[in-house]
C-alpha cells in the first residue's frame, strides 16, 4: 500500500512523512486548509476510503458481469453449432454496434470488457459441459434406479469413442442424458450398397474440393433448384445416410449435368435406370428409418413402447416386402 494525501491523492514517499515536509506540502499545495482541524482531515481520509471500496466493489461486479455474459454467449455458440471464432469476429462486433446505436458510446464501451475470444469460449464451453457432467452425475446418486446402455461409435478422426446414455428417476420424471436410441443400418444387400458407396464419392466429388462446391451451388441458383448444397456422409449422425441420399435424390438433374460437365466417370450412373432406382428406393428406406428413429427419442419413450414401434416397423417392412414383390411400390413415392 502507497500512502496518500487525502486531499490531492497525490502518492507520498517516505521522506515527504517528515513532519516539515508534511508541512511544507499543506503550505505549498492546500493552503486554504491549513487552518482546518484535524478532525477534518481524518473525516476526509473516511471519505477517501469510502469511494476507494465503492470503486473496488463496482469494479469486481463489472468483472463478475462481463464473466457470465461471457459464459452465456459461450452457451449459446455451443448449442447452436457455431466456431469458436464466431464470438470475437461477429457475435461481440454486432453487440458493441447494437448498443452503440441504441445506448450510446458509454453503454456500448461495458460491452467492450466481455471477454469473447476464440480460446475463452472454449474454455468457457470445457467448464458448463464439466459443470452439465457433474449435475448429471449427482443426479444419478440421489436417484434410487437408473438405466445404463453403453455403445461405441466413431468420430471425424476415426477414432473410437466410448459412448454411455443414462435414464433416470428425476425430481418430477424420468430424466434421459447423452441419450439416443439410433436404429442404425450398417449392412446393406450388395446392389444397394454399391449405389450407397457411388453416391458419397458423388458427394465427396462436389463437396471435396472448395472450388467445385462454388460451381455446383452456382449451377443450382441458375437452375432455380430447391437447394444449393449437399449433405457429408458420417457414420457418427445417426440421421446422415437418409439426408444424404434425400438431398442427391433431389439435386439428381444438377448432379448430372455437374458429373457431365467434370467429364467424371459417375456422370453415367443418373442415366442408368436401374442404379436410379436403387437411389430412389434407399431415399425412401431411409426416410422411414429416420422416423422411426426420431420416434424412439424423447423422455415418454420406455421399453415397451419402443418395442411396440419397432415391431409395428418389422410388419411394415413384411408387407412392403410382399408388395415390391408385385411390382407395387406406391408406398416408396420416390421409386414409384
Amino acid at each position: 500500500m502507497k500512502s496518500q494525501c487525502v486531499v490531492c491523492l497525490k502518492v507520498l514517499t517516505a521522506e515527504s512523512f517528515k513532519k516539515s515536509q508534511l508541512k511544507k506540502h499543506l503550505n505549498n499545495l492546500h493552503p486554504h486548509l491549513s487552518s482546518k482541524p484535524r478532525e477534518y482531515f481524518v473525516n476526509l481520509e473516511m471519505s477517501v476510503k469510502k469511494q476507494r471500496l465503492n470503486s473496488n466493489l463496482r469494479s469486481t461486479f463489472d468483472q463478475r458481469s462481463a464473466s457470465k455474459a461471457s459464459f452465456e454467449v459461450a452457451w449459446l455458440i455451443a448449442r447452436n453449432k457455431k466456431p469458436h471464432t464466431i464470438g470475437e469476429q461477429l457475435v461481440k462486433p454486432a453487440a458493441l454496434k447494437m448498443a452503440e446505436i441504441m445506448c450510446g458510446q458509454k453503454e456500448a464501451a461495458k460491452l467492450n470488457s466481455v471477454p469473447l475470444s476464440a480460446k475463452v469460449v472454449k474454455e468457457r464451453i470445457s467448464i458448463l459441459a464439466e459443470n452439465v457432467r457433474e449435475q448429471v452425475i449427482s443426479s444419478i446418486k440421489e436417484s434410487k434406479c437408473f438405466a445404463i446402455q453403453l455403445d461405441e461409435t466413431t468420430d471425424v478422426s476415426s477414432n473410437s469413442q466410448l459412448m454411455v446414455y443414462v435414464c433416470y428417476k428425476g425430481l418430477h420424471a424420468i430424466e434421459e442424458e447423452i441419450h439416443r436410441q439410433a436404429l442404425l443400418v450398417k449392412r446393406l444387400e450388395p446392389a444397394l450398397e454399391a449405389v450407397m458407396h457411388d453416391v458419397i464419392n458423388v458427394v465427396s466429388v462436389v463437396k471435396g474440393h472448395a472450388l467445385n462446391t462454388r460451381l455446383f451451388r452456382e449451377l443450382c441458383r441458375d437452375g432455380e433448384a430447391e437447394y444449393t448444397d449437399l449433405h457429408y456422409h458420417t457414420e457418427v449422425r445417426w440421421l446422415s445416410r437418409g439426408n444424404v441420399l434425400n438431398r442427391v435424390w433431389v439435386l439428381k438433374t444438377e448432379l448430372e449435368i455437374f458429373m457431365v460437365d467434370q467429364k467424371h466417370v459417375l456422370a453415367d450412373n443418373f442415366t442408368n435406370f436401374s442404379w436410379v432406382a436403387h437411389l430412389a428406393y434407399l431415399a425412401d428406406i431411409f426416410e422411414y428409418v429416420n422416423a422411426l428413429n426420431k420416434e424412439l427419442q424423447g423422455k415418454n419413450i420406455n421399453i415397451i413402447s419402443a418395442r411396440e414401434k419397432i415391431s409395428a416397423f418389422g410388419s411394415k417392412l413384411l408387407y412392403w416386402r410382399q408388395k415390391t414383390e408385385q411390382n407395387k411400390t406406391a408406398t416408396f413415392s420416390r421409386l414409384a
